[in-house]
């Protein structure tokens, strides 16, 4: 806590004036001015107060000692624990440059288009427990280049029938630093939510005191500056890439060299890397046993927010929009009752697409398999958690090979699905997996509809029969994918799953549309169920949803990730 020379009130960081500003006599102070004076600008650490929440065990400290009232992280209202500690000085801050006004106008106009969140988040109560936050981040700085760099490019020209390929060596004197290249430190803090919140002006940094966190709160980072060294130079090649291409005496030549070769050639690395603290506005609101986060970029004002839906409320604007939609329908449109029904069950079979997709993005995040940095300190701890040889002494640390056979006879052994990085491109191998088979999800569902809508146009008779089957295929393949899906989220164990409400009315349509009766009374019946339980599933979803845009309560173990913090 800096003391006002004048009074010998407090001193906090004022953000309008950008000056340390005494609550008392409204004196102000240069930052670098009171940390002068206090002996802090020499040191290399500096004495904080950690708040330790009794709940989640997660930790915020301040270089005030008043107490905090509620844990950030969970919401929990308890009354935190507190310790002092000493804190390694990181290099670089930016300083918040918005006020906790600005960042409820900014989170207010974005809550006004968000028309069925539920209502505490618009609370009063909620808004003004807004914390102000300094994140930890590593920033790269990274050198490329050279006196002697040697290319090889190519150009094509069609001359016939023939492509003439003509190549090239390229010789230049190329030099490139990339400074300021920053991704959290934090795995208390979510990579989406960074990500999103991004980007910061590191022009803007400014050099490290801790008069700055006066008034303020700060996360510590846990995360091993390592982890993205690889992610700052992939970045850094990107830029010079397209930098090469770009350039108008070498826009007509194509690069023989790419990646990890390219990368060689222009001797690209990591020169440095520092701690910096990135300032955001912080808010959780606890539900039961979720949580929902909001956050405001403090330099630049940019909201975040986790938004879950209010059923009752998305149900009545849904009924009431509905009303008007069926009056125009029926009015201008006559469907005969076996195309109604085949038509329903395309709609169903979207419908457990829809359905499969977001229980796949609740597992990827509750299981933070997104999240390079929580899952780095998940391996750290699974390598140090290794057992006593039979005699009593230690066995040293496993390998990463070792760990990824330990945890895959795990995954086979319990039917979960687990996340082993043994590399940095462990979350990416992930992200493109993921999107490779969800291409393939969408051509499949693109298939089935088109194709059964198609088909079933040219073969009428056929029509109930085609589009009836086909979704009934890829309802039941939806929904094997998602029962196993769910053992990965542990808030939908033991419950049920809306699926199952569509899989049992389609498998009847599928045997109506065999037997083709003659009454019209068993295809609207069908149908009618099977509308009734996609509503049912809908409801369902949207509760999916609501896990989705909420998290579970945290339980954090911290163990710090570099002296360099």
């Amino acid at each position: 806590m800096y003391e006002c020379p004048n009074c010998g009130g407090n001193l906090r960081y004022d953000i309008p004036s950008k000056m340390m500003a005494c609550a008392s006599c409204d004196s102000k102070f240069d930052p670098y001015e009171v940390s002068d004076k206090n002996g802090a600008q020499e040191q290399e650490e500096y004495e904080v107060t950690v708040f330790r929440c009794p709940q989640c065990g997660g930790e915020i400290y301040s270089t005030d000692n008043t107490a905090a009232g509620f844990c950030t992280f969970c919401g929990s209202s308890a009354v935190l624990e507190s310790r002092l500690q000493k804190e390694h000085r990181p290099k670089y801050i930016i300083p918040f440059g918005q006020t906790k006004e600005q960042c409820k106008k900014a989170y207010m106009k974005m809550m006004g288009k968000a028309v069925f969140a539920p209502k505490e988040l618009k609370s009063e109560k909620h808004i003004n427990e807004f914390r102000g936050i300094y994140m930890p981040y590593w920033i790269y700085d990274v050198q490329q280049g050279g006196p002697d760099i040697q290319l090889s490019g190519t150009t094509e020209m069609r001359k016939g029938d023939y492509i003439i390929t003509s190549h090239y060596n390229l010789d230049m004197n190329l030099e490139a630093d990339y400074n300021g290249i920053a991704y959290d430190a934090s795995s208390s803090f979510s990579d989406n939510i960074s990500g999103c919140l991004a980007p910061f002006d590191t022009k803007a940094m400014k050099e490290f005191t801790p008069a700055y966190l006066s008034g303020f709160y700060a996360d510590s980072a846990d995360v091993d500056t390592s982890l993205y060294v690889q992610e700052a130079e992939e970045f850094a090649l990107g830029e010079t890439e397209k930098f090469i291409e770009q350039y108008p005496n070498l826009r007509k030549y194509s690069l023989e060299e790419r990646g990890r070769t390219l990368e060689r050639k222009l001797h690209s690395k990591v020169d440095q890397v520092n701690g910096a603290m990135f300032p955001v506005w912080f808010m959780a609101y606890k539900n039961n046993d979720r949580v929902a986060y909001a956050t405001v970029n403090g330099q630049t004002g940019k909201v975040v927010a986790d938004l879950p839906v209010d059923v009752p409320k998305y149900l009545g604007t849904s009924a009431i929009l509905t009303i008007p939609i069926f009056l125009l329908l029926n009015r201008f449109f006559t469907v005969i009752p076996g195309i109604l029904l085949g038509i329903v069950a395309l709609i169903a079979a979207v419908l457990s697409f829809i359905y499969y997709e977001q229980i796949d993005d609740i597992a990827v995040k509750e299981g933070k398999e997104d999240d390079k940095g929580a899952i780095a300190v998940k391996r750290r701890k699974q390598r140090e958690s290794h057992k006593k040889a039979p005699g009593g002494e230690e066995l040293p640390p496993k390998s990463d090979a070792q760990l990824a056979a330990t945890v895959e006879a795990e995954k086979k052994k319990d039917g979960v699905k687990a996340v082993v990085t043994t590399g940095n491109s462990s979350v990416v191998e992930l992200e493109d997996n993921r999107l490779v088979i969800r291409i393939v999800d969408i051509v499949l569902m693109v298939f089935l509809v088109v194709g059964g809508l198609l088909t079933g146009g040219v073969l009428e008779q056929y029509f109930t029969r085609i589009t009836v089957g086909l979704s009934a295929v890829a309802i039941i393949i939806f929904w094997f994918r998602a029962w196993f899906r769910m053992d990965d989220i542990e808030a939908r164990k033991g419950r049920g799953m809306g699926l199952t409400w569509i899989l049992l009315p389609t498998i009847l349509s599928v045997a109506v549309a065999l037997i083709n009766p003659v009454s019209d009374i068993y295809y609207y019946s069908c149908a009618g169920i099977l509308l009734i339980t996609m509503l049912i599933a809908l409801v369902d979803l949207i509760r999916c949803y609501n896990l989705f845009a909420t998290r579970p309560l945290p339980q954090f173990h911290y163990k710090g990730g570099d002296d360099r913090a």
